[in-house]
């Protein structure tokens, strides 16, 4: 039941707790946990399975750097995650879309994207000020 819940997952950033990312990441590539632990580095197969299984309540900061580096996924919400700091975010439908496009692509086209993203959402703010100034 959790594997097809995992399935069900169009995103990372969905999981709930360390174990979830740990098998979303091993799923997603079809890995098994040599491989996994092989594409994080510095990670043994035993810290994989234990991470997969919930067996290590307090991560190291190393081990948890490693792994959202490789995820490509905030640090800081990775450690909120791993040692329950904050409440998890909550993400609408077309937030989650995006990011399951973003994370299909190469770092450098994520980049671009974000650079033409901001260029609209900064040209939008300009656009909004010049409407709220009052007429005199």
């Amino acid at each position: 039941m959790k594997r097809q819940m995992l399935r069900l997952m169009k995103s990372i950033f969905e999981a709930k707790n360390l174990a979830e990312v740990m098998q979303w990441l091993k799923e997603e590539h079809n890995y098994s946990n040599e491989q996994l632990a092989e594409r994080i580095g510095d990670i043994g197969q035993t810290t994989i399975w234990r991470l997969l299984h919930g067996e290590i309540p307090v991560p190291e900061p190393k081990t948890l750097d490693q792994i959202a580096q490789y995820a490509h996924v905030p640090r800081e919400w990775l450690y909120g995650l791993a040692y329950n700091l904050q409440e998890r975010p909550v993400y609408s439908k077309r937030a989650l879309a995006v990011l399951g496009m973003l994370e299909s692509l190469s770092e450098e086209t994520q980049e671009n994207f974000f650079v033409q993203v901001r260029a609209v959402v900064d040209r939008r703010k300009k656009l909004d000020k010049t409407f709220e100034q009052p007429d005199q």
